[in-house]
């Protein structure tokens, strides 16, 4: 229960020191449940270790595909998202692959998240972000125990 409270007053934190009223990068509690979601992917993903990801958003789901595929979809969810992005050394043995195939690994990983619809488009990623992620401005680093 401690790191939950840490991990929320970091958060607080985190928008009080960008200056951000929490409107512009998500509110708060927005920002507490992105960091336990993240949290999640991580252990899910075999990476425990990782304990930092950054926040874009919230944006539409539209411009959060786009910016972080570097597509031109037209993709519509309703409702605030949010993009999670994790670094470390990812395998992930329960994503889908062929038969015999290997499971995927990376060292970025990257997920589509709402509050309200859940998780959305994971990508696991060899390489670094694309570079149209400068698009969705700058993140909020979160972090978490």
């Amino acid at each position: 229960m401690k790191s939950v409270a840490a991990a929320a007053a970091l958060s607080a934190a985190l928008l009080a020191a960008s200056g951000c009223g929490g409107s512009s990068h998500g509110s708060a509690s927005a920002l507490h449940r992105a960091s336990m979601v993240a949290r999640n992917i991580a252990r899910s993903l075999d990476d425990p270790s990782a304990k930092t990801a950054e926040v874009f958003g919230p944006a539409s789901y539209t411009a959060l595909v786009n910016a972080s595929q570097n597509v031109s979809s037209t993709a519509h969810r309703s409702g605030s998202f949010y993009l999670l992005v994790l670094h470390g050394r990812f395998v992930c043995d329960w994503c889908s692959r062929p038969p015999g195939g290997k499971s995927p690994t990376g060292r970025t990983v990257t997920q589509i998240w709402s509050p309200a619809a859940g998780r959305l488009d994971l990508s696991i990623l060899h390489r670094g972000l694309a570079p149209s992620i400068s698009r969705l401005g700058r993140p909020t680093p979160i972090s978490w125990g």
